[in-house]
């Protein structure tokens, strides 16, 4: 899936992962296999933006890890489509751009799972999820490509979305992006923050604007309404289970917290759900992100009517 960021979204989601920035860097040996990885990388003229962000993030000894491991690299084109460039890196603090280069490791081998996802922990010691569909892989929802590095014990999955990057919790969504902010003020109101937090769930969040242009002006308002409509609206929101972007390539439905299915669909490459009571469709305007540990997150910009 090719999903379409804004450079705003880059600089959001890395904020999300302060908390982690206390993650210690590896401790590199001597061994020539290690140049193998190094120059593998480096010579790949569509890694060059992943390579800038290892690079200044101070993190390239990660290229020198001589134990197996497995790199997940968006392309060029990949950071491109999603709004970042050269430039973008270049303004963004090393100590940001750390965080990222993290989560795209994961020690050892990754064996995929076939039709289901399981967890691998990163270096940000925060799982990325994968599993593989035929020829297919796919991590977090986004589509890799394989290649193998002769002469080094690391594999390469070349991606062509970057990755979200995590949040530890669904209070902390709005912390650096406030267009949640509207969302996770009803899921509060309603008392259903720890129910979201109870089994696998996925949450398809209305941003701020949709719920102003369905009436409610403000948090203020939100927090003032009727919690017990406001809780059948939220609960249409909610998919128990674990979807990823990549379920929907296959899917064009599906089932809510309230027992209503919800229609899903691709439009020019954005992942699109429409209610039940909808006339048009919502689009994604973020997806695939991890908060916590059983929950992921789509920001869209519709609030979806049974």
């Amino acid at each position: 899936m090719r999903q379409r960021f804004s450079v705003l979204v880059l600089i959001v989601a890395l904020g999300l992962l302060f908390s982690f920035s206390s993650c210690k860097k590896d401790t590199i040996s001597t061994n020539k296999t290690k140049q193998v990885l190094a120059d593998f990388i480096l010579a790949d003229t569509s890694l060059s933006i992943f390579t800038q962000i290892v690079q200044r993030a101070n993190e390239i000894g990660l290229l020198a890890r001589t134990d197996s491991v497995t790199i997940l690299a968006p392309t060029n084109t990949a950071f491109l489509h999603a709004g970042i460039t050269a430039s973008v890196i270049n303004a963004t603090p090393s100590s940001k751009l750390d965080l990222i280069a993290r989560y795209y490791f994961v020690p050892g081998k990754v064996l995929f799972s076939t039709g289901s996802y399981i967890p691998f922990k990163t270096l940000l010691n925060w799982p990325v999820y994968g599993y593989s569909n035929n020829d297919s892989i796919y991590l977090n929802g986004v589509k890799g490509n394989k290649t193998t590095i002769t002469g080094s014990n690391a594999i390469l999955y070349k991606l062509n979305a970057p990755l979200e990057l995590p949040a530890d919790s669904i209070n902390q969504l709005p912390v650096t992006d406030s267009s949640f902010s509207f969302f996770v003020a009803a899921l509060h109101r309603t008392g259903m923050v720890d129910s979201v937090l109870t089994g696998w769930n996925t949450l398809l969040a209305p941003d701020n604007n949709a719920f102003i242009i369905a009436g409610y002006p403000d948090t203020a308002f939100i927090n003032n309404t009727d919690s017990a409509n406001l809780r059948s609206i939220i609960q249409y929101h909610i998919l128990p289970g674990q979807y990823f972007s990549s379920y929907f390539l296959s899917h064009a439905s599906v089932m809510s917290a309230t027992g209503i299915s919800i229609l899903t669909n691709y439009n020019n490459g954005m992942l699109q759900f429409t209610g039940a009571g909808n006339s048009g469709p919502a689009t994604v305007l973020r997806g695939n992100i991890v908060t916590g540990d059983s929950t992921f997150v789509y920001k869209i910009n519709k609030l979806l009517l049974q």
